[in-house]
């Protein structure tokens, strides 16, 4: 009688410490909200002279940042990603601001940048020193991104144990096909173009001859123009480059292994120098003792600076960041709801300000069905009388590409990744790994073909035949909207269509393109199609959540704090963060954990397999293998 009794006070007393826990956790909120607001004072006024500070910490992103979550911010000051939108107005800002004397770049916390990104912002520092500022650089060492940037600088500065890795570009994929035999895993595949590559990691051991000449020309033309860009940064002739890298390991040795040295002897860098001796060069460009120098970074910049005078009721051109992955996530990164850009494409139309709209792509695709989506909603936008000019980034593939197709007008950087018009589907089936561990499916139906997307039964007669008409009839949509979009005829596509993956340049002289250049020019381009002499730009972004906007505010308001030295929770809060975690442990659904420490493949397998019910939801315009590695 007294065990039900028992374990009901057991629940309530489970009930009540939890409650208590996320009482405390709400007050902790509360404590450091207050905190920052107290112990914020009015910043001063910017410094009559000064060195602007842009150090990058993370990804430089387009559109919008990731949102933070609780338990990191909790744990203290976080590094986040820059907008590359901010990064421009500080160096555009910076050219007639007077009390600019000099940039500091500080690319060592830089990672996961795309090339184009990079570039946008290496015109943006050569704009600069143009208008007479000068730029310098320094770094504990570069790897081959932090270099790109670093290499646009007036002066470039290394630490004495430092090094300068250049390596050349690299795309490499680990194949699953033993693996997924060993485990008795069967993967079907269904898809169109020989080129299209996304399907090869779950079928082969290896990468296929078409996919292997198709990496090596488009490498091969991104390296010679970036090894042209670096050699012009530095002075250099291009084949100097090329030697290096390609004899690095005995060049190191001729240099008794000290890579800083032959940094110097290369003329990658123009002088090793300790940080405080950096300090003083900093100092004089200033024109400044080093006790009387006073450095801004970039967010403290651009704080205080007047915003742009805007005019009333100018008509607007409207920008449309799409980045990552159509339709649904494939790893934790950002990635592209098509009903949520369908909904902001309509406000678009029902604007009376807004007379053009730039799509700026960086994705590598995703799901056929959803990239239609946005697409047709942005053909009805033509309809209704609003040009449409898509601006490729890093990559605009598949169905990155797809979205973009019935543009107006596309502009592409000339390291734009783009193409890759191919479309394909996998449908794995674990019948033969569950009998190897005492499982079987069995059950009547009422036609052959029912259930024929159970993952757990071997795939039933027809269903090849079914889910292969499916793929056929998007990539001929895909192809028809391609041809139409562009004005291409049928003997030509067939050179540039079946899973090509091509630069932007590549792309401009296969007719995929029409123009080469940066967001700016598509900006431009638009306010030439509707006929605007002035106007102003419109970011379009989602509407933020309460929460969201509240850990966004607190997630500026730490790392503002802390580089301030005005706040220090870092102890209390590790401590909350720890007890929330542990509950977050405790209390977790299991197959989320699993899949979250998966390999990048393995959960894109499993995203693919539990995707949707539908045949059309699993058909991809996807492209896997567009990323470049530095």
């Amino acid at each position: 009688m007294n065990e039900p009794l028992t374990l009901w006070k057991g629940l309530t007393a489970m009930r009540t410490i939890f409650a208590n826990l996320l009482f405390l956790l709400f007050l902790l909120l509360l404590l450091i909200l207050f905190g920052l607001w107290l112990g914020r004072d009015s910043a001063p006024a910017l410094p009559e002279r000064f060195a602007l500070d842009l150090t990058f910490d993370g990804a430089v992103v387009e559109g919008e940042r990731g949102q933070a979550r609780l338990a990191d911010l909790l744990s203290g000051p976080t590094s986040s990603a820059t907008l590359l939108s901010d990064v421009l107005r500080g160096l555009e800002l910076a050219q007639s601001d007077e009390r600019v004397a000099s940039v500091v770049l500080d690319t060592g916390g830089l990672a996961g940048t795309s090339l184009v990104t990079l570039n946008s912002i290496g015109d943006a520092i050569d704009a600069l020193r143009k208008s007479g500022k000068s730029v310098l650089a320094y770094g504990g060492g570069f790897d081959q991104s932090q270099y790109v940037l670093a290499s646009h600088a007036d002066e470039l500065y290394l630490h004495p144990m430092g090094s300068v890795l250049l390596t050349g570009l690299a795309s490499y994929q680990p194949y699953l096909a033993s693996l997924a035999e060993k485990l008795k895993i069967d993967v079907h595949v269904f898809r169109v173009g020989d080129y299209k590559s996304a399907v090869e990691p779950y079928t082969r051991s290896d990468m296929s001859a078409p996919a292997r000449a198709n990496s090596e020309r488009l490498l091969g033309g991104i390296w010679e123009r970036l090894r042209d860009e670096l050699a012009g940064n530095r002075g250099l002739a291009p084949e100097s480059l090329d030697a290096l890298v390609a004899a690095l390991p005995a060049r190191v040795a001729a240099a008794h292994n000290d890579m800083a040295l032959l940094a110097v002897e290369e003329r990658l860098v123009d002088e090793l120098l300790s940080p405080d001796a950096f300090e003083a060069r900093i100092a004089d460009s200033v024109g400044v003792e080093r006790d009387a120098l006073e450095r801004v970074d970039l967010r403290r910049y651009l704080a205080e600076s007047p915003a742009p005078q805007r005019e009333a009721n100018a008509p607007q051109i409207a920008v449309l960041t799409a980045r990552g992955p159509i339709g649904a996530p494939l790893d934790s990164g950002a990635w592209i709801d098509s009903d949520r850009v369908v909904e902001q494409i309509r406000e678009v139309r029902d604007s009376d300000r807004v007379a053009a709209l730039v799509l700026r792509v960086d994705s590598p695709g995703g799901s056929a069905f959803d990239s239609e989506l946005i697409r047709q909603e942005l053909e009805l936008l033509q309809l209704a009388g609003t040009p449409v000019v898509a601006s490729f980034a890093g990559v605009a593939a598949s169905g990155g590409y797809w979205i973009a197709a019935t543009a107006d007008r596309i502009v592409a950087s000339p390291d734009s990744i783009t193409g890759s018009i191919g479309v394909f589907s996998i449908l794995p089936t674990v019948d033969r790994s569950l009998a190897e561990v005492g499982v079987r499916t069995d059950g009547v139906s009422t036609h052959p073909i029912a259930g024929l997307l159970d993952p757990t039964r071997p795939l039933p007669d027809g269903t090849r035949q079914i889910v292969q008409s499916v793929v056929d009839s998007i990539y001929d949509r895909f192809t028809d909207l391609v041809r139409r979009g562009r004005d291409i005829g049928q003997e030509d596509f067939d050179a540039l269509a079946g899973g090509r993956v091509w630069s932007g340049r590549e792309a401009l002289a296969l007719g995929l393109v029409d123009a080469l250049g940066d967001r700016q020019t598509a900006i431009d381009s638009a306010a030439e199609l509707a006929g605007l002499a002035s106007y102003e730009i419109k970011e379009l972004r989602k509407a933020p959540t309460r929460q969201e906007m509240l850990l966004e505010a607190l997630s500026d308001s730490l790392r503002d704090d802390s580089a301030r030295g005005q706040l220090d929770l870092g102890a209390l809060a590790g401590a909350a963060a720890a007890a929330a975690a542990g509950e977050a442990a405790r209390f977790a659904p299991l197959a989320p954990a699993i899949v979250a420490g998966l390999e990048p493949l393995e959960r894109a397998l499993l995203t693919l397999l539990f995707h949707a019910n539908l045949p059309e939801r699993r058909v991809f315009a996807l492209c896997e293998s567009c990323g470049i590695g530095f």
